[in-house]
């Protein structure tokens, strides 16, 4: 599969960021779960609308999954939040 670039607003680059300790001396950023389900929603119109869709129901399933955090979140990304809430309306 190629890999294809995403551009997405600076401000809410650290949003779901968090750091990982690969060693004793290098560490690396990752996004945490709710926002790479965020971001696939955000993507949805290039990469398509099951990415973000398979991606939320495997979250739903694992323990401790809290939509009102996703949610949350996502409100800080407009065009995710209302097909997010959605598609958490369809599945719940």
């Amino acid at each position: 599969m190629p890999v294809r670039w995403h551009r997405f607003e600076p401000a809410t680059f650290d949003v779901g960021r968090e750091t990982v300790a690969l060693d004793r001396s290098v560490r690396i950023g990752l996004y945490n779960a709710e926002r790479s389900i965020i971001d696939a929603f955000r993507t949805r119109r290039s990469e398509g609308p099951e990415l973000g869709n398979e991606a939320l129901r495997r979250w739903l399933r694992r323990r401790g999954a809290q939509p009102a955090k996703l949610l949350a979140m996502a409100r800080r990304f407009p065009r995710a939040e209302g097909p997010l809430r959605s598609a958490l309306e369809i599945l719940l």
